[in-house]
């Protein structure tokens, strides 16, 4: 399935780092995401139901999310949607609805945030992979094009 969905909810767990027999890297979650309506009667909103989903993070996303992500936070998953049917060992059929994740990022909807770009090395030589080469050559950008008063922006 290749079905991309974007949800918005809060961290229902602490992220749980997994180490795959492949040596990969993956962080679990699961995320509550409630739908929620207006009761004009009571004047607040109220809880209709919640979807819930367990994400999964690979790779350096996953590092990212264990080191970045905490229980509660609202958080915004997108990513190629699965849906699994299995039977539990007492013969009860469930349905796991889960998230492979593209990105997460935690929403600035009712706080604040700082980012940190997380530093990266190529292997050989331990350099950062922005590191200028000895051989960059400066680039000539040309004369800075005047624009005056009398003259209007093109758009």
């Amino acid at each position: 399935m290749n079905d991309i969905i974007t949800v918005v909810g809060n961290a229902a767990t602490q992220p749980e780092a997994i180490q795959t027999s492949t040596n990969k890297s993956l962080t679990r979650l699961r995320v509550a995401s409630p739908k929620r309506r207006f009761n004009p009667e009571r004047n607040q909103w109220e809880e209709v139901s919640t979807n819930w989903f367990t994400v999964r993070a690979w790779g350096k996303l996953a590092e990212h999310v264990k080191a970045s992500v905490q229980k509660g936070q609202q958080l915004i998953v997108q990513g190629r949607l699965k849906i699994e049917t299995n039977k539990a060992e007492n013969g009860t059929t469930y349905t796991n609805v889960s998230i492979d994740a593209d990105t997460v990022g935690v929403s600035l909807q009712f706080g604040t945030a700082s980012f940190q770009r997380a530093a990266t090395t190529t292997a050989a030589t331990g350099e950062s992979d922005w590191a200028r080469p000895d051989d960059a050559a400066e680039v000539d950008r040309g004369d800075p094009v005047p624009v005056g008063a009398e003259e209007a922006p093109p758009f």
